[in-house]
């Protein structure tokens, strides 16, 4: 007897990754691990190309909006001071490592904005994308960064090349 009957498909091999921002295929699980959310695993993976990480598979945008909504800012805000301590914060000591830094940070999900400030501090042009409009004004204004929403069509994201690509 076989392990699969003739009649039972054989699901298609995954497509290999490819990196959303120089679309190179050398990617590796990355030192972040994974977003667990609502019994799905997202993992991170680091481009060996350019450096940039990313989620493989991506959150679909209603995944994302009950990640990254209102109730994430406002978890926050209940949280104790949001400083970052920068000399244990993982992606600020990645951020002091990168062979071209200073270049461009963009962080997907910034919340309050603790890690534009850190990347900021380091001399990093700090680019928040935030899924609420609202959450977006106050991350902008609370720490002088730009923030955006995804797919507005007034923003320039989509026409630049950037250094480093958070997600």
């Amino acid at each position: 007897m076989s392990a699969v009957s003739e009649r039972e498909s054989i699901p298609p091999a995954a497509p290999a990754a490819a990196c959303p921002l120089c679309d190179a295929r050398q990617v590796r699980p990355s030192w972040l691990g994974s977003i667990h959310f609502n019994g799905r695993v997202f993992p991170y993976l680091e481009c060996g190309t350019c450096g940039s990480l990313f989620c493989q598979p991506m959150p679909d945008a209603e995944v994302l909006q009950e990640i990254y909504g209102r109730e994430y800012f406002n978890a926050a805000d209940a949280a104790p001071e949001d400083q970052v301590a920068e000399e244990s914060n993982p992606v600020v000591s990645w951020l002091r490592r990168r062979p071209e830094a200073p270049g461009t940070f963009i962080d997907y999900g910034c919340r309050k904005g603790t890690l534009l400030v850190a990347a900021r501090k380091l001399n990093w042009q700090a680019i928040g994308v935030e899924l609420d409009p609202e959450v977006a004004a106050k991350t902008e204004r609370r720490t002088g960064a730009r923030v955006v929403i995804p797919d507005d069509p007034r923003s320039t994201l989509r026409s630049r090349t950037y250094s480093i690509w958070e997600t």
